[in-house]
């Protein structure tokens, strides 16, 4: 965004762009016609080695990096709270999103939620991991549940 609050056209193009096809690639998701999958560093490499042709075309990487940028938003969607890029706000609802996570059993495959900070040596074993006693951190499935609790009822 410019100091005139608006953004360049390199920018509104690519929010156009995102506003139309990630909705796209989670409905992929939701209908089971793609395989959400966690982590993915692949896109993550794609986005960092090719971030200059998201902005700028570049001939045979802009296509690759703007659809590793489509499908990274489209799989943060799935966490809760969604995600927010460029002013455009992508989220699943939560009770949605573990139907759409049991459904392809991704919820036994995920680690369990841990800082993503490097310990502290200073520290007690109990305050680098987060936990007090035996008390394990929660799983996916858990943070969903909760997160399906806050969510505003249709009904309001």
């Amino acid at each position: 965004m410019n100091d005139s609050g608006r953004y360049s056209p390199q920018a509104h193009l690519l929010r156009c762009h995102l506003s139309a096809f990630v909705p796209l690639v989670i409905h992929e998701y939701v209908l089971g016609q793609r395989v959400l999958r966690f982590p993915r560093h692949d896109l993550a490499q794609v986005i960092a080695a090719h971030g200059d042709a998201i902005l700028y075309r570049s001939p045979g990487r802009t296509a690759q990096a703007v659809s590793a940028l489509v499908e990274a938003l489209a799989t943060m969607a799935f966490v809760p709270g969604g995600v927010d890029f460029l002013g455009l706000h992508f989220e699943v609802p939560p009770q949605q999103a573990l139907a759409v996570l049991e459904e392809q059993q991704l919820l036994q495959s995920m680690p369990q939620v841990r800082p993503s900070t490097p310990p502290d040596p200073k520290l007690s074993k109990a305050a680098q991991t987060g936990r007090t006693g035996d008390l394990p951190s929660p799983t996916f499935q858990e943070i969903y549940q909760r997160a399906s609790l806050w969510a505003p009822s249709e009904e309001s």
